[in-house]
Order: C-alpha cells, then structure tokens, then sequence
C-alpha cells in the first residue's frame, strides 16, 4: 500500500509539474505577443509623429523662403519677418516631436533588449 501510495505521489508531482512548465510557456507566449503589439504601436505612432515633424519642417521651409522673398519686396519687412517668425515657431515645434519620437525610440529599444532574453531561452 505505502508502494502505490509513493507512486501516486510522484504521479501527482510529474502531472503539477508538467503543469507548471506548460503555463509558464504559455505565460510566456502571452508575454510575446504584449511585447508584440506594443511594438506595434510603437511603430504606428513613430510613423505618426515622423509624418507630423516633417510637415512643420516642410512649413517652416515655405515660411523661410517666404520671409526671404518678401524682405526685398518694398515695404514688406514687416510680413517677413512675420514669416520667418512663424517658421521658426514651426521648426520648435518639429523639434518637440522629434523628442517624443526619440522617446519612443529608447521604449522600443528597451522592450527588444528585454525580449531577447526570453526569446533566446528554449521552449
């Protein structure tokens, strides 16, 4: 009886186990996949801001060349210098989105360097 009792046990003990190791898998896959779609947003909103710096700067261009045609014109000092205002308004806010796209860089670099490990690990 002690015999089919330890075996038992050690039944019970390989079944938890086998348990365990497939829910840390799965755990793991879940884990992926988050690290998946938020790099995935990631991306989008890097896109999204990079469409949006580089209409500013395009902005800032036209406003520049404006402000550079208009300062030869007669009495037109005044709205060149209205344009290169606003083109400069328009270069500092290219250069706000080009640090929220840097940040979101550093996260995207952080969560591969913190896949890789888990992703090197067997399955």
């Amino acid at each position: 009886m002690k015999v089919l009792h330890i075996g038992l046990l050690a039944l019970g003990c390989m079944v938890g186990c086998r348990l365990q190791a497939e829910e840390a898998v799965e755990v793991r896959l879940i884990a992926v996949q988050d690290t998946r779609s938020e790099l995935a947003e990631i991306d989008q909103e890097i896109d999204k801001l990079t469409n949006q710096r580089n209409l500013y700067l395009a902005k800032a261009t036209r406003l520049q060349n404006q402000g550079d045609r208009l300062q030869f014109e007669n009495n037109n000092l005044i709205d060149a210098r209205r344009a290169w205002q606003q083109a400069q308004i328009h270069r500092e806010i290219a250069t706000r989105i080009q640090e929220e796209i840097d940040i979101l860089e550093k996260r995207k670099q952080k969560l591969l360097q913190e896949s890789k490990p888990s992703s090197a690990q067997p399955s």
